[in-house]
């Protein structure tokens, strides 16, 4: 077992015990200063220590989620190296997060261990419901740096994310909160959890609703809540179950583009300086207000676990998951005054788009312990996607099943200095017949006999501490993979236009990554080295595809990919129980196979270098201050014109530093509860930024109150 010991104020301490029948008794010393040993199961999918962890893992305490104060996933992971958050605008608008130079896809996100993706999304991801993943009810947030595809399957390339609820342990207790502050927002929060040995139960929920937005017509509001609850029906079964659902609305805009007339670039330069209308010498238009142009978002998610310890060396979980994502898009012909002056074209965007996806998910998980230092893991998946989606007039509805298998074992030699972890997985596909509203010239009629692509991969990673030094040296190599998306299989343009391609090889890549841990002075510090590699070796692409056996002349098809290559360094410190500082910076090499429109092969809408900064003070018992810091340099990113025949140009957007800080005050503290006063500035230095040409807010203020009892 892994024992994790913590007292208010001092260093938590985490001890792997062995029970034998007998009773015994361990002397635990929990120091004021050192950093948090927190007990983390991202890596393996089993518990582990900081020592015995042989990938690159950040980990967001509980502790760390009070002092920032987010409200959405993406405000709580700026911290973490190596991930570049991009959101195309102010909130509610298009997020992506990018791990280690490569693409959004590349990320996977799990919510109690359930995947969370959209089975409609064009690239089989979380990406169009990211900005929308409130932290309602979360305890803590564990993160994978690197490949974790044999343990989490599909998109699990450059990173993943998984987000743990609270478990109540002890009686009846709850929270309730108000704020409100720039961009016209009011939000509340309000939770109330319990339980006792038996059982426990919770109940989280949220509003936010942003009535202005960046150019005073983004309105956003967002309605969610998560209800769980844990049950021992016996001293060796458990039942955990859990339902969430989201509801959001947005007004969006259309997309940037090139200033009109922008002058040829000299030869051999590729690249415009970005700047921005109204400004003089502009190059280009931030972001055009479209006044009805809206979006609105539901999930709805329904998950189930069932746990049975049956002895010392075998235990098992069977698990099911239900979760519909609902997205509905509708341009109407009102324009904006730019807009109309620039006679803007919505030939694209004018007409409601409906995506409408499903996932049915059924796992059984075996982990066996062969000896008391090595474990085998056996997992068996199946699942089921299905897209309904309505686009430009074409209805199209679509479905496929996959199964998987999982082997995962888990060594700890030399005393428990040496971890050797051997992974691999296997996943198979099958294909239901797609039916169009527009079926003319469908070449998609057999293609339930297809004998679909699998996917095979693998990895290896091993961590050896050295006692005498207190360094730990780890590496992990092997594959990743992303399984072909149902637009990517079956997509369809209507009126005889089909470019999806049902014979599609699951996207595959190597990697290696490794580096050090080393701890200073007692454990209050650590510094941390990790160089990382991928080749994107196998890749969905969209091009011509000439003798083609489904008769398509441009459309889906598997080619050859790019790579990243990088550095990350980083420091992480507590001299005291009323100070944390952190600090990271990473340096991504990512090229694309061929030049792009830049002029060269580096990755468009990535910064090479970026810089990340934390610093926590709680001066008193009462007073508790959180300043973060993320930074990056300058992104190529390529901007297409809003008038025929659309011009085009690629941008340099600058580099640029953001720093948010949170403060909490306690205001009363007695048996009943503890009333708090919560303040937060984002983009404290009121900078002007750009993603990919869409302006973010500069400096906005939120405050409120927050009751514990």
């Amino acid at each position: 077992y892994l024992v994790e010991f913590s007292a208010e104020g001092f260093q938590k301490q985490s001890r792997r015990v062995q029970l034998e029948g007998e009773p015994q008794t361990m002397q635990v010393q929990l120091a004021v200063g050192g950093l948090h040993q927190q007990v983390s199961v991202v890596a393996s999918d089993l518990p582990e220590v900081p020592a015995e962890i042989a990938k690159s893992v950040s980990l967001i305490s509980a502790e760390e989620l009070a002092s920032r104060d987010p409200v959405f996933l993406s405000d709580a992971l700026s911290a973490v190296p190596a991930l570049q958050i991009q959101q195309l605008g102010g909130p509610g608008h298009l997020a992506s997060y990018r791990f280690r130079g490569l693409r959004s896809e590349d990320s996977a996100v799990f919510l109690d261990g359930f995947r969370f993706h959209d089975a409609a999304d064009n690239r089989r991801s979380a990406r169009p419901f990211l900005s929308d993943l409130l932290l309602t009810g979360a305890d803590r947030i564990e993160v994978m740096r690197g490949a974790g595809s044999t343990l989490y399957g599909s998109n699990a390339i450059g990173g993943l994310i998984n987000v743990i609820s609270s478990q109540p342990s002890g009686p009846l207790g709850g929270y309730f909160s108000m704020q409100g502050g720039s961009l016209e927002l009011a939000q509340g929060t309000a939770g109330i959890a319990g339980g006792n040995q038996r059982a426990t139960f919770g109940l989280d929920l949220a509003h936010v609703n942003y009535m202005r937005g960046v150019d005073s017509n983004d309105n956003y509001r967002i309605t969610g809540g998560t209800a769980r609850s844990t049950v021992s029906l016996t001293p060796h079964w458990s039942l955990f179950t859990k339902f969430s659902m989201s509801d959001s609305y947005a007004l969006l805009n259309q997309d940037p583009s090139p200033a009109a007339d922008l002058p040829a670039l000299p030869a051999g330069q590729f690249v415009y300086d970005a700047v921005p209308h109204p400004e003089s010498g502009a190059t280009f238009y931030p972001q055009i207000d479209d006044p009805d142009y809206r979006q609105t978002n539901r999930t709805y998610q329904g998950a189930v676990r069932l746990d049975h310890h049956a002895n010392s060396v075998w235990s098992q979980s069977f698990g099911y998951q239900n979760l519909q994502t609902r997205r509905f898009y509708d341009d109407g012909p009102a324009l904006s005054e730019l807009a109309a002056r620039l006679r803007y074209d919505q030939l694209f965007t004018t007409g409601p788009r409906r995506y409408n996806g499903s996932v049915n998910e059924l796992f059984w998980r075996n982990e066996i312990a062969i000896r008391s230092f090595d474990s085998l893991q056996v997992h068996f998946g199946w699942e089921r996607t299905s897209l309904d989606q309505t686009e430009f007039g074409q209805t199209t509805e679509a479905a496929q099943k996959s199964f998987s298998l999982h082997l995962q074992n888990q060594m700890r030699l030399l005393d428990g200095r040496l971890h050797v972890g051997l992974a691999g997985v296997a996943q198979y596909y099958s294909l239901d017949t797609p039916v169009f509203s527009d079926s003319i010239g469908n070449p998609y009629q057999r293609v339930s006999a297809i004998d679909v692509p699998s996917s095979y991969n693998g990895d290896a990673s091993v961590a050896y501490f050295i006692a005498a030094t207190n360094t730990k040296i780890r590496a992990h190599v092997g594959n990743g993979f992303r399984s072909p998306s149902l637009y990517e299989r079956f997509g369809s343009g209507g009126s005889g236009f089909y470019y999806g391609n049902p014979e599609l090889r699951p996207e595959r890549t190597i990697f290696v990554d490794g580096g050090f841990d080393q701890y200073f002075l007692g454990d209050t510090l650590q510094v941390s080295a990790t160089y990382f590699f991928t080749r994107l070796q196998t890749i969905i692409d969209f091009n011509a595809t000439p003798n083609d056996p489904f008769g398509r002349e441009f459309g889906y098809l598997n080619s050859g990919g790019g790579l990243a290559r990088g550095v990350e360094l980083s420091v992480l410190a507590r001299p005291g129980a009323r100070i944390n500082f952190s600090a990271s910076y990473t340096f991504t090499n990512s090229d694309q196979p061929t030049a792009t429109s830049a002029g060269t092969t580096r990755a468009l809408g990535l910064a090479d270098h970026q810089f990340t900064l934390g610093l926590n003070l709680n001066p008193s018992h009462r007073l508790n201050l959180q300043l973060q810091a993320y930074a990056i340099s300058n992104h190529d990113f390529p901007l297409f014109g809003v008038l025929f025949p659309f011009p085009f140009g690629t941008f340099r957007f600058p580099g640029y530093v953001r720093a948010d800080l949170t403060g909490s005050y306690l205001l009363l503290e007695g048996e009943r509860g503890r009333l708090r006063l919560l303040t937060r500035v984002d983009n404290l230095f009121n900078r002007e930024y750009y993603n990919g040409g869409f302006v973010a807010p500069k400096a906005t203020l939120r405050a409120g109150l927050r009751w514990d009892f």
